[in-house]
């Protein structure tokens, strides 16, 4: 919408030239800005140049501002859902073709170059199911428009923009984004050809690079990516880096995730738009690092309290559609030293589908077909380190409802003799392998409320061996309550299996005798 406004502004100055020729004057392009846009938007410039053999416009120092005096007047449905601050250095428009301009209908053209815009966007009023964006768009392009027909330019070029985005009212940072080039192909304005399904608000075709955007909650960096390339004909979105933090309502913040070398296939620029709908073939991934958060007790938010958090109403406005997202390799880093290690992870997810991105991020279950989950290593070492214990080949479906190990593996960091000699009291020395363990029928609600439900555990093959020595001291004090199954009972994450089988088991169990 932005880059469309600026093309309609410099077809604006072709017309008053050419229909005003030598006595244009910089009251009349202000009076035709103020009377198209209905007085919402006024225009300042230093110079203005016409070149009449070469069908060349030249402006600079441009300033086009919003009379924010008026929008705080209006209410709140009328208001529009973003306005804008322009500052551009200048712009240059070639290759005008003047005998269409002369009746100041049409204005056809070779280029249009914007050189280092500067532009606030202001968010008057959340962005929601029921806002068409192409159609406000359409409405301010003819405000703009005017009696013009047509305006068709081959090529528009953006130069090292910046863009900034904030909440009107409170003035709280939206998102920023820096160091932006975009280059559009085939851009036509009329009250036609909005409807041409091939083209994306008036633009046939896209490409872009911008070096960073950042996207702001409680004014805090929340989600930042860098490197940006798109490609409109290709329909495709690589990023170099990428970096997601959580953000507490006391302004304090912690890594949640970094990824580099992102990328976005089977981008329907037109569904984004005209449906607020974001329809992705594949994502992917590489060098993906997932940092686990701090752990603080927070209220569960109230949707009100999520709207009001999301300053353009972006996660509740735009649906997702999304055919496979896959991170083959992703390492975990601890907030801090803990007695477990986990090893890389895998993240497969298949068919995302929800009316609002909120949802997913609520439910990532329900709204996916399938979601797989593969670890190939966890380390879990015991409270005095005298096992080490590994779960390894760990994979989780949702499809299936299943959890697969390959084994479970519970051993001793010494052999028997040195392990009773740590202690001057009786012992048991544990040495067991469960191989093929499977999980069938997982309650995926309960997961996410950190629960363990399951219908059946089945083990194909467990080797168990069991060591005291009874030449050591007999503790005088009860074994109620550290058997396995109570120890498991008393852990915090709640366990609830109906059936539990196990086949090909060997327990042995060994003693040395005090005399022996």
């Amino acid at each position: 919408m932005l880059i469309a406004a600026i093309v309609v502004v410099a077809g604006i100055l072709i017309f008053l030239w050419e229909t005003n020729k030598y006595h244009i004057a910089k009251t009349e392009l202000q009076k035709a800005i103020t009377e198209q846009t209905d007085s919402l938007y006024m225009i300042q410039y230093d110079s203005l140049y016409f070149d009449v053999v070469a069908g060349k416009v030249f402006m600079k120092n441009i300033h086009v501002t919003a009379d924010t005096f008026k929008i705080r007047e209006m209410r709140i449905d009328d208001m529009p859902v973003v306005f804008l601050d322009i500052h551009i250095e200048s712009i240059i428009v070639t290759g005008v073709q003047t005998d269409k301009a002369i009746g100041g209908n049409y204005l056809i053209g070779d280029s249009v170059i914007i050189n280092h815009p500067l532009v606030s966007v202001y968010f008057g009023k959340p962005i929601t199911k029921s806002t068409k964006v192409d159609i406000e768009a359409k409405a301010l392009y003819q405000k703009i428009l005017g009696n013009m027909k047509l305006i068709k330019v081959s090529n528009v070029i953006v130069r090292n923009a910046e863009i900034k985005g904030a909440d009107f009212f409170t003035g709280h940072k939206a998102f920023d984004c820096l160091d932006a080039n975009v280059m559009l192909h085939g851009v036509m304005i009329d009250s036609i050809h909005n409807m041409d399904t091939t083209r994306t608000l008036f633009c046939k075709g896209a490409d872009l690079h911008i070096g960073s955007f950042n996207t702001f909650k409680n004014d805090v960096r929340e989600f930042s990516v860098s490197g940006i390339n798109f490609s409109g004909q290709d329909n495709f979105l690589t990023i170099d880096d990428l970096l997601v933090n959580s953000v507490a309502e006391n302004k304090d913040s912690s890594k949640l995730l970094e990824a580099s070398k992102v990328t976005f296939i089977g981008i329907d620029a037109n569904r984004f738009v005209k449906s607020k709908n974001i329809l992705l073939e594949k994502v992917t991934a590489k060098n993906v690092t997932f940092y686990e958060g701090k752990k603080v007790k927070t209220k569960k938010a109230r949707p009100d309290e999520m709207k009001n958090n999301d300053t353009s109403g972006f996660r509740h406005a735009y649906s997702i559609d999304l055919k496979l997202l896959q991170f083959p390799t992703i390492n975990y880093v601890q907030h801090q030293k803990e007695k477990f290690t986990i090893g890389t992870v895998g993240l497969k997810i298949r068919e995302v589908n929800a009316p609002e991105i909120i949802d997913v991020q609520n439910d990532p279950f329900e709204h996916s077909k399938e979601v797989e989950i593969s670890c190939d290593q966890v380390l879990i070492n015991s409270k005095k380190k005298e096992y080490r214990n590994s779960l390894n080949g760990i994979v989780f479906n949702s499809l299936t409802r299943t959890l697969n190990i390959n084994s479970f593996i519970i051993k001793p960091n010494l052999g028997e003799r040195a392990f009773a000699g740590k202690s001057k009291y009786q012992r048991d020395r544990y040495d067991v392998v469960m191989s093929r363990v499977l999980l069938k029928g997982i309650d995926l609600h309960n997961i996410l409320d950190q629960e363990f439900f399951a219908d059946e555990l089945r083990v194909q093959k467990i080797t168990a061996k069991i060591y005291r020595d009874l030449q050591k001291e007999l503790k005088d004090e009860s074994k109620v309550g550290k058997y396995p199954s109570q120890l498991l009972a008393k852990l915090d994450v709640p366990i609830n299996i109906k059936e539990a089988n196990f086949y090909n088991g060997y327990i042995e169990y060994k003693e040395r005798e005090a005399l022996s």
